[in-house]
């Protein structure tokens, strides 16, 4: 008989704990939007399975769960437990993957061997039509000839990747609780990628991932292995691959010639150019890129909202979180970072209307922790836009007159940051250099007021600042 087992937001308490080390009732409820009721069934189920498996103890203090010493053994036999009946999201994830695999899949025989109903498959599909819509896919359905995505084969290899990425992210093919949940995902995968040639290609994305020195977190590494898994498998399927719209202005050619050997090339049958265009997008920092265009719509709308400079490194992390937040949310990956149920009334804050508004607007995916941590971030980086970057220029080489009006601005709360540059080295390098300045004081250069600059533009003689009877708020006209 089959054995008590685990289900799919039991194995997510059970990770949110391992990630935090520790977990209290409210964390977990406000994390997963669960009730506390539910949560309390949720810990004593996980504590009787981890005691009977002797998998280690779950246990109590001040309030907080956790595992002993932080672990768990997941050396146990598995089979007992291994789910017939699978969760909706976890149905959903699994004929994806069929459809991505496959090409086409027969509805029929798809309610049989998960052993649902029609109707219950056809509600299942509908939530798969409005995951792919964002890739401009159509998931279309033809008699005898079954359901299969349509639409560019630049759209559905943007998508496969994305999901095999997913799966990864989601330890799918590696953790034995998820094994539990959903063991059709890794005995169906294992027919097109063995775990050989999975070692194989996860060393390749190591090695290149680490060399060109990406350090953009754990789903960008998850996106080049996926994307080295999606050229495997599409070469002994025969596909023809779509390089993409936004090409590479990167010629990384010779430097993935410097690292790949013959059984790496062999792997991918030498096909760089998807694999530049990825590195590229890294290189360059342009998350956004890879993602679907309603994405990129709303990062643009929010930058003009908030009057944020796009090209700035914080604008830049603007970018990094709103993939983020859309990623997980419409791939259904769960998220184990801590939500404060106080944090709950930021969302009546005018910043998070606006930024739930402009994420309606685009049919991005949200939750309540996704916009309290948006509205921290926006607060904080609002708060340094009124905040100018300044250059000093000054006539001399040696600098001294723009270091001693350096010291007199560098802690006015209206500044963020002061540098000084010597007029040959200002003149030296393109105006487009020094884009991150908002003001440019010139110190005995009047010559540069004939210059039309798009900036704040101040001119001092050194007298002024020697005599010391320079007023510097009324100088920079900061009240």
């Amino acid at each position: 008989m089959k054995k008590n087992t685990l289900k799919s937001l039991d194995v997510d308490v059970i990770n949110f704990i391992l990630h935090n080390n520790n977990a209290s009732i409210d964390e977990l409820s406000n994390c997963f939007d669960v009730s506390q009721v539910n949560i309390r069934t949720i810990l004593a189920k996980i504590e009787e399975f981890v005691a009977e498996q002797n998998l280690g103890k779950l246990l109590k203090e001040n309030g907080h769960y956790y595992f002993e010493n932080n672990i768990i053994d997941l050396d146990f036999d598995l089979e007992p437990f291994l789910s017939d009946d699978l969760e909706k999201k976890e149905r959903i994830t699994y004929i994806i993957l069929k459809l991505i695999l496959e090409g086409s899949l027969n509805l029929t025989s798809i309610s049989k061997e998960l052993g649902i109903s029609r109707i219950t498959l056809n509600s299942d599909i509908e939530i798969i039509r409005e995951i792919v819509n964002d890739f401009n896919l159509n998931l279309t359905s033809i008699q005898w000839k079954g359901i299969f995505f349509e639409g560019s084969a630049e759209d559905l290899q943007s998508f496969s990747i994305f999901f095999i990425a997913k799966l990864y992210i989601e330890n799918y093919f590696s953790s034995p609780l998820k094994e539990i949940v959903n063991p059709n995902i890794q005995y169906y995968f294992r027919e097109f990628l063995s775990y050989e040639v999975e070692k194989k290609l996860t060393n390749l994305a190591n090695k290149i991932y680490h060399y060109f020195n990406i350090n953009l977190g754990v789903y960008y590494y998850h996106f080049l292995l996926a994307l080295l898994i999606y050229i495997y498998l599409g070469v002994k399927k025969g596909i023809k691959f779509s390089e993409g719209a936004k090409n590479s202005s990167l010629d990384l050619t010779e430097s993935l010639d410097d690292i790949l050997d013959s059984e790496d090339r062999e792997l991918i049958d030498n096909n760089l150019n998807m694999i530049i265009s990825y590195l590229s997008v890294c290189i360059n920092k342009e998350c956004s890129v890879i993602f679907p265009f309603i994405v990129e719509d709303a990062i643009q709308e929010i930058y003009s909202s908030f009057d944020l400079n796009e090209n700035s490194l914080n604008s830049q992390l603007l970018s990094f979180f709103v993939t983020n937040i859309y990623f997980e949310n419409r791939f259904f990956i769960p998220s184990y970072i801590k939500f404060n149920k106080k944090d709950e009334k930021l969302l009546n804050d005018s910043i998070s209307i606006r930024l739930m508004a402009i994420f309606d607007r685009y049919k991005i995916p949200y939750s309540r922790k996704n916009i309290a941590f948006l509205y921290y971030f926006l607060k904080e980086e609002l708060s340094q836009t009124k905040k100018k970057n300044i250059l000093i220029v000054d006539y001399s080489a040696m600098t001294w007159k723009a270091n001693k009006l350096k010291d007199k601005l560098r802690y006015l709360e209206q500044v963020n940051a002061v540098q000084v540059s010597s007029y040959f080295n200002f003149k030296l390098f393109p105006i487009e250099t020094y884009k991150k300045y908002d003001i440019f004081i010139f110190i005995d250069l009047p010559v540069e007021k004939k210059a039309n600059y798009s900036k704040q533009c101040y001119f001092i003689n050194s007298y002024e600042l020697l005599k010391n009877s320079l007023n510097i708020s009324k100088l920079l006209e900061i009240k």
